[in-house]
């Protein structure tokens, strides 16, 4: 399993986790889609172009 493909499985949970959060504190539908994709984004890109991009060079930087 890629980086890339466990990146999309993280931010794919988090957008289902605040998604369903904020349905159960009755907020609108299109607000909690609205900021569950947000967050979801947010998710994809830290993981994307920070952690995993650390661990490369964290590797390669040993050899």
């Amino acid at each position: 399993m890629t980086s890339t493909d466990k990146t999309i499985l993280i931010s794919g949970m988090m957008f289902n986790v605040v998604f369903f959060l904020l349905m159960l504190a009755e907020l609108v539908i299109t607000k909690a889609a609205g900021y569950a994709l947000l967050s979801a984004i947010a998710t994809y890109v830290f993981f994307e172009y920070v952690y995993y991009a650390q661990k490369k060079t964290e590797t390669h930087g040993h050899e």
